[in-house]
């Protein structure tokens, strides 16, 4: 499945020219560090293997762990430094901070186009629409 989320993103951002997504969630779940049987690095390499830049942001995951994780990317620290410029924010943990996003402030800080891939379902299609990013899912439309 996350071969298939990936080509999914890849296919709603479009030709990758460089483009930069942002993976939220290194941990395999809410609430821990455990990244073991996460989906992020799967998913991060694959988008990468496609040519994309990947950042990665998890607010529970150190920082050396995550980048050993998904060797190349760039990992970053805060929501705003990861969202900046991108064309995807992908959720692949269902941390509560990932559950409220403020959607107004990634599309201002996306990139034109911007859109959410939530690989949890945890964020009502209709808000992420309402803030004027495109929105996909595994299961949903």
């Amino acid at each position: 499945m996350p071969g298939r989320f990936a080509d999914l993103i890849a296919e709603s951002v479009g030709p990758t020219d460089g483009k930069i997504v942002a993976i939220f969630g290194v941990a395999f779940k809410s609430g821990t560090s455990d990244v073991r049987n996460s989906i992020a690095p799967q998913i991060g390499r694959s988008l990468m293997k496609k040519g994309f830049n990947v950042r990665t942001y998890d607010p529970l995951v150190p920082i050396t762990t995550s980048s050993k994780l998904m060797e190349g990317s760039e990992v970053t620290q805060d929501v705003d430094t990861a969202v900046k410029g991108v064309s995807a924010v992908i959720i692949c943990s269902d941390h509560p901070e990932f559950k409220n996003l403020d959607l107004v402030k990634i599309k201002r800080l996306g990139a034109p186009g911007c859109l959410v891939a939530d690989g949890r379902n945890i964020i009502n299609p209709k808000e992420v629409r309402n803030a004027g990013l495109g929105y996909v899912a595994i299961g949903r439309f």
